[in-house]
């Protein structure tokens, strides 16, 4: 707690409080109120996950900030047009997962697989189809339906019936379960082809990815997506004496 503390340029008392209870305002008054244990693990993990993301996302605006030209109107190649100047763009590639257990983390990286699949066959199958058209040759038949991930994506990605819409709604609700997400995430999509529940009252449910079907046990899903942050940390941190952290908050 102490290195913590010291690296974050707060008193290690003042971060203590801040995890282990919280502020309440009662009136004009503020009761602080002591937090449980498993309260207090997630707001040690909000903090973990809250450093890193904007840790990030620093480092992302820092190095795409490090090639701007004073005066470039972003022209040049690469420079992405609309005065946008250049930047250093990286592509990682994901590997697709599939393990005995899989959680969040492995749907969000199959997730990415399969916008890299979807333009991988955008220029593949549809630019080599319409070229052939173009050419007035006659291209070859094949089952785009097949090969296609569209629906897949908008499993996932539907503005109301998708699983992160969903899965958002269901953080918001005070009695909220993963159970009752899986269910929801069944009700919405019960005749998608892409989709299976395993246990109607359960929390595993599968999808059929184009690399393969995997199963996902939903257990832990609402608490890995709420990252709770406190407001408490959020006060004490913009208060810090190291610049570079009081700035991130």
């Amino acid at each position: 707690l102490e290195a913590a503390a010291q690296l974050l340029g707060v008193s290690h008392t003042a971060l203590s409080s801040a995890v282990t209870t919280r502020c309440l305002k009662a009136g004009g008054e503020f009761i602080q109120t002591p937090q449980t244990c498993a309260a207090a693990a997630e707001v040690r993990d909000g903090l973990a996950k809250a450093l890193y993301s904007r840790l990030f996302d620093r480092l992302v605006a820092a190095i795409n900030d490090s090639p701007q030209v004073a005066g470039s109107d972003g022209g040049g190649e690469g420079g992405g047009g609309s005065g946008a100047g250049p930047f250093v763009g990286l592509l990682d590639i994901f590997g697709f997962e599939d393990f005995e257990s899989n959680s969040l983390e492995q749907l969000l990286i199959n997730f990415s697989n399969e916008h890299l699949q979807a333009i991988f066959n955008s220029i593949i199958f549809s630019a080599a189809q319409a070229e052939a058209e173009a050419e007035g040759v006659p291209p070859p038949q094949f089952d785009a339906e097949a090969v296609s991930n569209v629906s897949t994506i908008a499993l996932f990605s539907a503005p109301h019936s998708g699983l992160f819409a969903l899965l958002n709604e269901e953080c918001v609700f005070p009695k909220g379960t993963d159970e009752s997400f899986v269910a929801k995430l069944h009700a919405a999509n019960k005749e998608h082809s892409r989709l299976s529940v395993l246990q109607p009252e359960g929390s595993a449910f599968r999808v059929a990815h184009y690399a393969g079907s995997v199963k996902y046990q939903a257990r832990g899903f609402l608490n890995k997506n709420k990252a709770p942050f406190s407001e408490d940390l959020l006060v004490l941190l913009r208060t810090s004496s190291e610049p570079f952290v009081a700035t991130l908050f």
